[in-house]
């Protein structure tokens, strides 16, 4: 009976000549999982990428926003993301896709819904789509294709908000929040210098 040596550098080898049919099906196999593991991952990593974004984006515009930690894998409803300014309460589940369409089931937005109920917020779909900027739709906005919900970039366009436009805002971006002074927040007694006297 032979036994496999595993390299991640180099290919394995069968040291028994009648399981080289074996090892080349065993071979398949293993590329086939870890390049399912690296399409996840790459998914999962552009969606985080697009959360950190938002995060940053709401931040700069003077909001308070935190990417919730256990979101889509806690039993519990947990949005992607949770922004907060001294009027407004957000719970933002966010989508970074390069179809044309995104897809959502009904549990995934009742989850959001409860979320925003129990929260005392305003439950939110962002989404990307390649070569866009971000659109966010109020779950009743999405449209009932059979057993799903969609968003396509007509439909994120038709009835989408810009991150400005959710803010509240007239023109929000990462190259013009740096030179906007926060509109009225109130200073930081904290942080008030000393007068001299």
């Amino acid at each position: 009976m032979g036994f496999f040596k595993f390299n991640l550098l180099s290919n394995y080898s069968v040291t028994s000549s009648d399981n080289t049919f074996k090892c080349f099906v065993l071979k398949e196999v293993v590329l086939r999982i870890f390049s399912l593991l690296y399409k996840f991952m790459n998914r999962k990593a552009k969606g985080t990428r697009g959360e950190r974004e938002l995060v940053k984006a709401f931040n700069e515009a003077g909001w308070a926003c935190f990417r919730a930690a256990g979101s889509g894998s806690s039993s519990y409803p947990s949005p992607d993301l949770i922004a907060a300014n001294a009027i407004r309460r957000l719970a933002i589940e966010c989508k970074v896709t390069k179809d044309k369409k995104k897809y959502f089931e009904h549990g995934e937005l009742e989850q959001l819904r409860t979320f925003a109920r129990k929260f005392g917020a305003e439950g939110w779909i962002g989404v990307k789509f390649s070569g866009e900027e971000w659109y966010f739709l109020m779950l009743e906005d999405l449209e009932q294709t059979g057993n799903l919900f969609a968003v396509s970039v007509e439909l994120a366009k038709r009835r989408g908000l810009k991150i400005e436009e959710v803010m509240g805002k007239e023109k929000v971006g990462l190259e013009h929040i740096k030179d906007k002074p926060f509109e009225n927040v109130p200073e930081d007694p904290l942080k008030k210098k000393p007068t001299a006297k």
